[in-house]
């Protein structure tokens, strides 16, 4: 994010003013131990004034439906 910051953050701001969602998607838990995009980025939507986050994971099977929603659900409230 730092390399990029004003790059994102007039994405993010985009975003925003059109009234439209980002996607929090959970499937980087498999492997990574983390979010796409990373928090640092969701943070900063929320701080700019994003309010409307979809949650995703990336599902391939039945199984993986909702895989690690609960690992986001207090982290970004």
């Amino acid at each position: 994010y730092i390399d990029y910051k004003q790059q994102i953050d007039t994405l993010l701001q985009l975003i925003i003013s059109k009234g439209k969602s980002i996607e929090i998607n959970t499937s980087g838990f498999k492997t990574e131990n983390r979010t796409y995009p990373k928090s640092v980025v969701i943070n900063r939507f929320i701080e700019l004034g994003g309010s409307s986050i979809q949650v995703g994971s990336d599902a391939h099977n039945v199984n993986e439906l909702a895989l690690n929603f609960n690992k986001i659900q207090s982290k970004f409230r």
